[in-house]
């Protein structure tokens, strides 16, 4: 588990750092194939990490990153719609949703629009883990 959460956190990093920059400089930036690469690369370890954690029968864990994210990029939605709030949103933003902004190179939303596609992601890993941990009480 402690390899597994290791390896999680440095490709958080990694894709985190990578598009960090272009994420906060968007629209003016250009998304290259190289950010979609490193988001396609982290979504995949998220999708691997969620199965193993299912597998483990750690429900607590997914609980929580699930719930998080989804409240998170809806509260960052949600300001970026009345224009305040950006002490709050910003942060969030920076960790929810810039290690999934290579995905915007196909999608090229703005980032209001962008972070609540990205709480779709959040948003099934959090009712997937509903409807698995309830199959095993």
């Amino acid at each position: 588990m402690k390899k597994l959460a290791i390896i999680f956190f440095v490709l958080w990093i990694g894709a985190f750092g990578y598009n960090l920059q272009l994420a906060l400089l968007y629209p003016d930036g250009t998304i290259m194939i190289g950010n979609l690469v490193v988001s396609i690369a982290y979504l995949g370890l998220v999708v691997f990490v969620f199965m193993y954690l299912i597998h483990k029968k750690e429900f607590k864990i997914l609980k929580l990153i699930g719930l998080l994210g989804t409240i998170s990029v809806i509260i960052i939605f949600l300001l970026g719609l009345i224009n305040t709030g950006e002490f709050i949103s910003l942060p969030l933003y920076i960790i929810f949703v810039t290690p999934l902004f290579g995905f915007n190179y196909l999608l090229d939303l703005d980032w209001e629009v962008f972070s609540i596609l990205c709480s779709v992601v959040y948003l099934m890993i959090f009712l997937v883990q509903l409807l698995i941990s309830r199959k095993y009480k």
